[in-house]
């Protein structure tokens, strides 16, 4: 196909391949790839599940070094004075922490000199392989959150979900991580592979890899969504009996009545681990390190906690009640009464991102629902229906009963909260987080009395909500939307169209076609 396309004009990369019947044409297309500055991927065995017997067998698996690729990247004149983190930041916060517990006394403006930079790490999982044969892939990537050049997203490796085995895969994939950053750590190149072994065939590029890298690297930050930091880091899911949250002592039963000092009291390293090893789970390898702690190095993510969490479920709320004042004599007649005046609304203002449908089931008042409503669009969308939220409200609402006016104030509350985050106003992004929390939980306890448990029950992230506007910290400089990016990226560029399942080889795949459609950054990009 490739050389009909050449015969036709068509003006591309020439194929290195042997021709006739015998030729291996995957091969040929690989060979075909040019060149790029990425470091070679580094090949190792680990730990996965035979999907035939059900069994643990041992994987040859590859990965994106980060040590290699930081390297060289940190070898450019003025790259380690350009990622430097602003002060009062979070990732300033993590670097002050971390320093103290590593004992180095380095002044904040002595990092560049000593060539210390921040680092941060990403995981998620997303769909792959369409609808019919979908699968999961569980992926990682690193990047530099304070460059305000180059903050991309770099995959260190990733693998289908189907072939977790236990915990195992996951230790084995940190263990490798954990080797790259403590090369950046120190700031030396390894002098021999991740478990101390020798080098092999596949690493004759990275032989010639010695002395000191140009920069040392620190952990500064790990994000994802709460699945993901349960799944690998041992972050408490919100029904853990012992425990909810990693930042305090907040749990299912009193989360609610938690206030601003008892969530700023941050739970302690040694109490977070114990709680982990009573239900009897394996440690994430990441909190072996002294210096390395949750309530330092992770914080919900405005994307996942409100985006599409407690701030959908309000929203759907808000827009169930509001279409009670619409005619029709049908719940769905009077949201499609409701959808128009939306419409009207998104054309007056503007609106970028806007929803392409509402109904009963966008609001999960569908056939069979029984839970309480939320507004289900992506993050963009919520963020953009927020601020139009307090016009339909002051229509319908400001005139009408106490509740629809209590309604109308968490409306305008939860906006004023969404116009702090977005301007990184923390005075008045905390002040109006406290309000919108207080109304939400009128609301819920006002329904609770009437015996309606459905109607404004309130879910965990909540209390991520409150941990955010509290943290003096802005969200923005550390939330999920380009992660969210990458991992679409990532899917896409993930397809399989045929041939044996080979995690390890579907991986480096992935990879080498992602080193080919980004060019290696530099201060010029």
């Amino acid at each position: 196909m490739v050389e009909k396309a050449e015969k036709a004009g068509a003006v591309g990369v020439k194929l290195r391949g042997k021709k006739g019947k015998n030729q291996n044409n995957a091969r040929t297309l690989m060979r075909a790839y040019p060149k790029t500055a990425w470091p070679s991927l580094y090949w190792c065995q680990i730990p996965m599940k035979n999907k035939k017997t059900n069994t643990m067998m041992m994987v040859w698996h590859c990965f994106q070094l980060p040590h290699e690729w930081l390297g060289k990247y940190m070898a450019s004149p003025g790259a380690i004075q350009l990622c430097q983190p602003k002060t009062g930041s979070k990732c300033w916060a993590s670097m002050q922490h971390i320093c103290k517990k590593l004992g180095l006394t380095i002044a904040e403006n002595a990092w560049p000199e000593q060539g210390l930079f921040p680092f941060g790490v990403h995981g998620d999982g997303v769909p792959v392989q369409g609808t019919i044969r979908k699968q999961g892939l569980d992926y990682f990537t690193v990047n530099l959150p304070c460059c305000p050049i180059n903050n991309f997203r770099v995959p260190f490796t990733a693998i289908q979900s189907k072939y977790h085995w236990e915990y195992k895969t996951k230790e084995a994939i940190w263990n490798v991580f954990m080797w790259s950053m403590d090369c950046l750590k120190k700031g030396q190149y390894p002098s021999c592979r991740h478990d101390g072994s020798k080098w092999i065939r596949s690493d004759n590029k990275r032989k010639g890899l010695k002395g000191a890298l140009p920069g040392k690297g620190i952990l500064a930050e790990v994000r994802g969504d709460w699945d993901w930091l349960n799944s690998w880091c041992n972050i408490p899911t919100y029904n853990t009996k012992t425990g909810l949250c990693w930042l305090c002592c907040a749990t299912h039963a009193n989360y609610k009545g938690f206030g601003p000092e008892e969530r700023a009291a941050k739970l302690d390293k040694d109490i977070f681990v114990s709680r982990v090893l009573e239900m009897k789970k394996d440690l994430c390898p990441l909190w072996g390190l002294p210096e390395m702690a949750p309530a330092n190095l992770i914080l919900p993510d405005w994307l996942h906690a409100v985006d599409q969490g407690c701030g959908a479920d309000m929203v759907g709320q808000i827009l169930v009640e509001l279409a009670e004042c619409y005619p029709g004599r049908s719940f769905k007649l009077r949201i499609d009464a409701l959808w128009e005046d939306i419409q009207m609304l998104y054309k007056e203002y503007d609106i970028e991102y806007k929803l392409t449908n509402l109904c009963p089931e966008i609001l999960n008042k569908g056939k069979g629902s029984t839970g309480p409503p939320t507004l289900k669009c992506q993050a963009a969308v919520m963020r953009h229906l927020v601020q139009i939220l307090p016009l339909l409200t002051a229509k319908h609402f400001s005139g009408g009963s106490k509740h629809q006016q209590a309604c109308h104030k968490l409306a305008r509350f939860l906006t004023e909260s969404y116009t702090a985050m977005e301007t990184n106003d923390l005075d008045n992004m905390s002040k109006w987080g406290a309000r919108v929390s207080g109304q939400y939980m009128a609301l819920e306890r006002e329904a609770l009395a009437a015996g309606d448990s459905v109607s404004w029950h309130i879910m965990p992230k909540l209390h991520q909500y409150q941990h955010l506007t509290e943290c003096g910290f802005a969200p923005k400089d550390f939330w999920c939307y380009k992660d969210e990016t990458t991992g679409g990226e990532l899917a896409r560029l993930f397809t399989r169209r045929g041939g044996k399942d080979n995690p390890g080889k579907n991986c480096a795949q992935l990879l080498l076609r992602w080193q080919q459609c980004h060019q290696f950054p530099s201060l010029e990009t």
